[in-house]
């Protein structure tokens, strides 16, 4: 409260970067809980296990390190780039334990073990790295889209560091880890035996029998494209918290009856707003149009999609003369919109006769079965007409 006037917060960008982060680091430790399970599965051996994790939290320093040294953040997209990395940097790690261990437990001595092991898999283990790099690289350097390049560098840098931070450290730290402490031999366990003896039992029939394994490669490989193919791909935007509408107005509307207008609308969505389940309305009103941002209250297990709620909002909006509100128009610049949204352009020397076609394609895509909102968006009205709004101690002044 300040005076006669009240503030309150419509749109904090700072709480949905939390909540993004927090959503990360939650996914980065389920990633790193996840890759020591299985490691542990595998080389059943939790001595060894611990040993080979090592290589995460090392990897994720050193990439933290260079953002640091570069002068970069550790923003969202950086962080993401992080949390891709958390199960890839063990590969390497697991790869020269391996073999190391594997000598070890044939009776190799322990230095002569880790020499041996560790320049046996050297080059498959830095070609390995350096292919996945690679992968990232073009990416980053060679899209002709900027901000694409922009987004793929802050995501894809950190990758390409952890990556060479884990097989730093998988060819150094680990072999001399491994050379220090002492890791006991496995016990075998029958569970894991029976697992090996299933394995060269498919093993050996695909072998004997390529030409059914082929044809059950490609079989499967069909169906899952079938079933992909009728699926409905949902729209990611029909439970977020937030939905647009639109307002547009003819030219000959004064500024103050677009004003008058917004504010009616304003009280309509007040009016409604527990039943749309809406907690903020913030509207901005230009010379162009109004375009109103709801604020949902979305809880789990919403009664309302948004697809829902925009019929129910197309019901109660009132029919003004000269304003034609539009609940899709606004929200076709999300990714998540565009995947559901067909656009057309209509290109000509003359805009008169532009305007009547795109009326006409509009009634035409209406009445198509299965389109939910056809929209022809208004082109840039400014400079068309020219509003003058006089001073009156000015006009007085000059008679």
């Amino acid at each position: 409260e300040h005076g006669k006037y009240h503030f309150e917060i419509v749109w904090s960008e700072g709480k949905e970067v939390e909540r993004a982060l927090a959503i990360i680091n939650e996914s980065a430790i389920f990633a790193g809980l996840i890759s020591l399970v299985l490691v542990f599965v595998f080389l059943r051996n939790l001595r060894l296990t611990l040993l080979v994790c090592v290589s995460i939290p090392m990897s994720i320093v050193i990439t933290i390190i260079w953002l640091f040294v570069t002068n970069q953040t550790l923003n969202v997209l950086s962080m993401m780039g992080i949390m891709l990395s958390t199960g890839m940097v063990v590969d390497n790690a697991i790869v020269v334990a391996e073999a190391i261990y594997r000598r070890m437990a044939a009776g190799e001595g322990r230095t002569k073990a880790v020499l041996r092991g560790t320049r046996e898999v050297a080059l498959p283990v830095v070609m390995g790295t350096l292919t996945t790099v690679a992968v990232f690289l073009p990416l980053i350097s060679m899209s002709g889209d900027s901000r694409f390049s922009f987004f793929m560098a802050k995501l894809g840098f950190p990758v390409c560091v952890a990556l060479l931070a884990s097989l730093v450290v998988s060819v150094t730290v680990i072999p001399f880890l491994l050379n220090t402490i002492t890791v006991p031999k496995a016990a075998e366990r029958p569970w894991w035996m029976v697992v090996e003896r299933g394995y060269g039992v498919v093993l050996r029939w695909c072998l004997r029998h390529r030409l059914a394994t082929v044809l059950m490669i490609l079989a499967f490989s069909a169906g899952t494209i079938a079933f992909e193919s009728q699926l409905q791909l949902r729209d990611t935007n029909e439970n977020t918290s937030r939905l647009w509408l639109g307002m547009e107005f003819d030219d000959g509307l004064a500024f103050h009856e677009r004003d008058s207008y917004t504010r009616e609308v304003e009280k309509i969505l007040a009016v409604h707003k527990e039943r749309f389940e809406i907690d903020k309305v913030r509207t901005n009103l230009s010379r162009q149009g109004c375009c109103a941002n709801l604020r949902l209250q979305r809880v789990v297990g919403a009664t309302m999609t948004n697809t829902d709620l925009r019929k129910e909002l197309a019901q109660v909006l009132p029919t003004w003369p000269g304003v034609e509100f539009d609940l899709q128009k606004y929200e076709a610049s999300d990714e998540a919109q565009q995947d559901t949204t067909m656009r057309f352009h209509i290109m000509g020397p003359d805009l008169g006769p532009l305007r009547a076609l795109a009326k006409e394609i509009t009634a035409v895509i209406s009445a198509i079965d299965g389109v939910q909102a056809v929209g022809s968006p208004n082109e840039d009205k400014r400079g068309q007409n020219i509003e003058i709004i006089p001073l009156r101690e000015v006009v007085a002044h000059s008679g």
